[in-house]
């Protein structure tokens, strides 16, 4: 049961990078605005959080 949380919570980390990166891009190139990089970075967070509470 341990490997197959750890898994989920790797793939949670590797998702939460791609959104922040993918967003950060994003708002560099000017088509999102500074609040969306934010929630959108925030709202992967917890997700990851809420995850990894259950998956402890």
């Amino acid at each position: 049961m341990t490997g197959i949380a750890s898994v989920v919570l790797v793939l949670a980390f590797v998702w939460v990078i791609w959104v922040a990166l993918g967003t950060f891009r994003a708002w560099q190139s000017g088509q999102v605005v500074l609040f969306d990089l934010v929630w959108s970075a925030l709202r992967a967070s917890i997700v990851l959080m809420v995850l990894g509470f259950y998956l402890r």
